[in-house]
């Protein structure tokens, strides 16, 4: 009877942790998913598909942006283009880590960048945020703290836009 009842905790004490861990895990691979599938369509200058991976804003703050939808996905993929007619583009990424910040997921990734026909990596933090069914990119947080242009292009930021 002391056998079952041990076997009984430790398979009680296995079935608990597996559902306080799960969530998490499955939380940061989607994230890590929506990820990958963005960069994918960015890549592939498939940009409309790639702004659905972007949670986009106009000000720090949890209030809804000012600008809709149609107008923030026509003004992203302009700037994205315009930096591409430019030589300025993401050709890819690598060395993707997630982990978790205050219950939201964040990555660490390289991204490789041209510019004027010239390769270069930049590392960076992604902050994302769930929307709807979906986790989506806010942010890049270069680790250098420079702010490239292209990294500017492709994030939600819509902060600097004229309203009027």
């Amino acid at each position: 009877m002391n056998v079952i009842l041990r076997k009984g905790f430790w398979l009680f004490l296995l079935i608990g942790v597996s559902f306080l861990v799960y969530p998490a895990f499955a939380k940061q691979q989607q994230a890590e998913k929506s990820i990958r599938s963005f960069f994918n369509h960015l890549t592939a200058e498939r940009y409309e598909d790639a702004f659905k991976h972007v949670a986009y804003f106009d000000k720090y703050s949890d209030v809804r942006p000012a600008i809709p939808y149609d107008r923030a996905e026509k003004e992203w993929m302009a700037r994205v283009k315009s930096l591409k007619e430019k030589g300025q583009y993401v050709q890819g990424l690598q060395n993707v880590t997630m982990s978790d910040n205050d219950g939201f997921p964040v990555a660490s990734l390289s991204l490789i960048v041209v510019e004027d026909g010239k390769q270069k990596n930049i590392d960076s933090g992604v902050n994302l945020i769930r929307r709807g069914f979906m986790w989506k990119i806010v942010s890049f947080v270069p680790v250098n703290g420079v702010q490239d242009e292209v990294i500017k292009a492709i994030s939600g930021d819509f902060r600097e836009i004229d309203r009027k």
